[in-house]
């Protein structure tokens, strides 16, 4: 099994989502050192305050763009 280091760098906070032990925060984040783009991701948060990323989702500008019109345009309801 081949491990691979994953950098991940928040170049800007948006917002959090949910906080506790497990946050879920909406950044702008360069992996690899790659262009940024939008990330919706949870993160495990240790005792020391250190964060490391877990499951989530990346969104370029095109794709976080068309996520803001559906939710601009869409009644939210509870289910």
């Amino acid at each position: 099994m081949t491990t691979r280091n994953v950098k991940c760098e928040i170049i800007k906070h948006i917002g959090n989502l949910k906080n506790g032990k497990y946050t879920k925060e909406i950044n702008f984040v360069s992996w690899n050192g790659k262009k940024p783009v939008y990330d919706i991701r949870n993160y495990n948060v240790d005792g020391n305050g250190i964060k490391t990323a877990l499951k989530g989702i990346s969104l370029n500008f095109e794709e976080i763009r068309i996520l803001k019109d559906i939710l601009n345009n869409t009644e939210l309801e509870k289910l």
